[in-house]
């Protein structure tokens, strides 16, 4: 378990993040600088987040990743890994999976 200032952190992450996917078809100027002040939190107090966070937006322009919206997720069965692509930059990004 981590510090107070830790958790802390990691609640500013998470609030910032779930207000990022709201915000998206509202304003994405604001979606976006949501996600990075949540990056820069994470940067500062060098805590880890979760999978599931660190998934959830493009590290390259910074835009939520709301499945049919902003990407599109592939299997790649042959390398057993999940590939994200964002539909608003192109990026790719990718994790391993079990059986």
């Amino acid at each position: 378990m981590g510090s107070l200032r830790d958790d802390i952190a990691r609640e500013r992450i998470s609030i910032l993040l779930d207000l990022a996917s709201e915000m998206w078809g509202k304003d994405q100027s604001l979606s976006r600088k949501y996600v990075k002040r949540a990056f820069d939190i994470k940067k500062k107090f060098r805590v880890r987040i979760s999978r599931e966070e660190k998934f959830s937006f493009c590290r390259k322009c910074l835009s939520p990743l709301i499945p049919g919206k902003t990407v599109s997720i592939a299997f790649d069965r042959r390398n057993k890994r999940v590939v994200y692509s964002c539909k608003i930059c192109n990026n790719q990004s990718a994790f391993k999976y079990k059986d």
